[in-house]
């Protein structure tokens, strides 16, 4: 089962950043972070598919060592 909290705590963040940067009036540094934000959880979210599909490649038997 993936692990959520690391792209969860990184798009908390940034969307706390990004409502400071709202309130300033800062729509293009919104914008940015936001953006950045989204690869940034989206990236964390793949590898851990990534880690996980290597893991269900172990070979039953064989101390996890790959065939």
């Amino acid at each position: 089962m993936a692990d959520y909290r690391k792209p969860y705590f990184a798009l908390f963040n940034a969307i706390t950043e990004a409502l400071m940067y709202l309130e300033l009036g800062a729509y293009e540094d919104v914008r940015d972070i936001l953006v950045e934000a989204q690869q940034t959880g989206e990236e964390l979210v793949i590898s851990q598919s990534d880690e996980e599909d290597e893991g269900s490649m172990k070979a039953p038997g064989f101390g996890g060592m790959r065939p």
